[in-house]
């Protein structure tokens, strides 16, 4: 257990460096967009640069829950109540974000007629500051809890991390999974409602004798994409989630630091995926970071 711990320790150091580097990325861009006059921020650019904050936070957090594991037991349980409640509360408003995200990416993309979907359309981009902030209050809300059910042991295979603090009683699971299932519903109600306008664009190109291109097309085809990685590590993520704050657990020992690891690769991973989803983000990253690298080459195939 002391090897896969140094492993581990390790591979959380090199994967903090990417993701604090990734994010800090996003979050810089945006900001000099803003620094360069920009009036107001689209909803998909306020969306990124929360994620992107979150993400610092987050990983940052988990930085100092992997160093606890060389303290002794007395810092460790301190450091533990931090992270008990710090750490549900990056997960669930990530899953938030990532639901807004996509409800963005159907209401701007999809031409829906119904009223309803209108009135949606109208009202999203207006209300998203006040829907991000009502989502950090609930996350906080169902995350600080937590803190009433730790209780300090003996290491063991019933701990929920090498430091021997458990939790008992985690009775407000229940709002946990809600939570995340009502974020998932949002991501997938959004992924069938794009889903379904690009089939039924695509057909309709068809029978007008057009090809099947555009840029309406691509846009549609770069949201699905998006949205199923999102869900798909979304999925992931929440299951290491709840097997790590498992009131009872009954799994191996070593499941709960590779769980601890899946989470460390959260901020990282949708970092990547956000960069490559927005063409503002995508060209600006290769413009800062690859162009000198570009321009190598070509001196090379010159030369």
């Amino acid at each position: 257990m002391l090897l896969l711990n140094i492993v581990l320790f390790f591979v959380n150091v090199l994967e903090s460096l990417l993701s604090f580097f990734l994010n800090s990325c996003i979050v810089s861009i945006h900001l000099k967009s803003l620094r360069n006059g920009m009036k107001k921020m689209s909803p998909s650019d306020l969306i990124q640069l929360v994620m992107g904050v979150t993400n610092v936070t987050m990983r940052g957090t988990l930085l100092v829950n992997t160093i606890e594991l060389w303290h002794p037991i007395y810092y460790r349980k301190k450091i533990f109540h931090t992270m008990v409640v710090l750490t549900p509360f990056h997960l669930y408003f990530n899953y938030w974000l990532i639901a807004w995200l996509s409800t963005h990416y159907w209401t701007h993309i999809t031409n829906l007629k119904h009223q309803i979907f209108v009135r949606i359309k109208r009202s999203f981009s207006s209300s998203v500051p006040h829907v991000l902030s009502l989502s950090a209050i609930v996350s906080l809300s169902i995350s600080l809890p937590s803190i009433w059910c730790l209780d300090a042991g003996v290491s063991g295979q019933n701990s929920t991390s090498s430091s021997g603090i458990s939790l008992t009683g985690f009775y407000f699971i229940p709002l946990a999974c809600a939570t995340i299932c009502l974020s998932f519903s949002l991501i997938l109600v959004s992924l069938i409602i794009t889903t379904s306008s690009l089939l039924t664009h695509v057909r309709n190109m068809k029978q007008n004798g057009s090809g099947p291109g555009g840029s309406r097309v691509q846009a549609h085809v770069s949201a699905v994409r998006t949205m199923i990685l999102l869900l798909l590590l979304s999925a992931i993520i929440s299951t290491a989630d709840l097997l790590i704050f498992n009131p009872q657990p009954t799994f191996p020992a070593f499941i709960y630091p590779i769980a601890w690891l899946i989470l460390a690769f959260f901020p990282s991973l949708e970092a990547s995926i956000i960069i490559q989803s927005s063409p503002k983000l995508r060209k600006m990253f290769l413009q800062r970071f690859c162009a000198g690298t570009v321009a190598r080459n070509e001196d090379l195939q010159l030369e």
